[in-house]
């Protein structure tokens, strides 16, 4: 029982602190692309650049590549920001597979448990031998209570991994979405368009 105990605990506390880092995370990504992205639909590189150095996050990173890189080709640029966000999703993944392999490892512990008691209430029974069904019954329902308490403690760690994996993908398809958006507002498949975006820049 002590081990399940620790099980839970630990898994407690790492999803406690995934889910603040994601829920922050987030709120920093929306506050980012929120300042940042006017910058760039107004050809203000200089400034996004500044922005984003600032930041310092993943999609702060980036943008800047975008805006570092606009004189050269899209593909260039593309490659680029798959790099910076390539650094950033490890950092959001860790812990997850702990947490997952927490709710798995939860029942066969209680399994463990329980065949112990079992070999050991056996093993009195062949030593010293009952006729009493009772006793032989409460033995075995006092060994199944860790199969119980482990199948009890991973039900809820693996909600809590999907409910933390749902949260992991949001910030990746955002993160992929606004910097797929950098791109397209700086080469948007229309020279004219580039060039009248560059020339808006350097007039500012």
């Amino acid at each position: 029982m002590y081990p399940l105990m620790l099980c839970a605990l630990f898994a407690f506390i790492l999803g406690m602190e995934r889910f603040v880092k994601y829920q922050v995370r987030f709120k920093k990504l929306e506050e980012t692309s929120v300042e940042l992205m006017p910058l760039i639909r107004k050809g203000s590189w200089e400034k996004a650049i500044e922005f984003s150095e600032s930041r310092g996050t993943g999609l702060a990173k980036a943008v800047a590549v975008v805006v570092q890189k606009r004189n050269l080709s899209r593909e260039s640029a593309e490659k680029s920001v798959r790099e910076a966000l390539l650094t950033e999703i490890p950092n959001l993944e860790k812990r997850l597979g702990l947490i997952s392999a927490l709710g798995a490892v939860a029942p066969l512990l209680g399994l463990l448990g329980t065949v112990s008691g079992m070999i050991a209430l056996f093993k009195v029974i062949t030593d010293v031998g009952t006729n009493d069904a009772r006793l032989l019954a409460g033995g075995i329902s006092e060994a199944l209570v860790t199969t119980q308490t482990g199948l009890i403690i991973a039900i809820p760690i693996l909600l809590l991994h999907g409910f933390l994996s749902e949260r992991l993908d949001a910030i990746i398809a955002r993160l992929n979405s606004v910097s797929m958006e950098a791109l397209n507002i700086v080469w948007p498949g229309d020279d004219e368009k580039r060039d009248q975006l560059l020339k808006r820049s350097k007039e500012s």
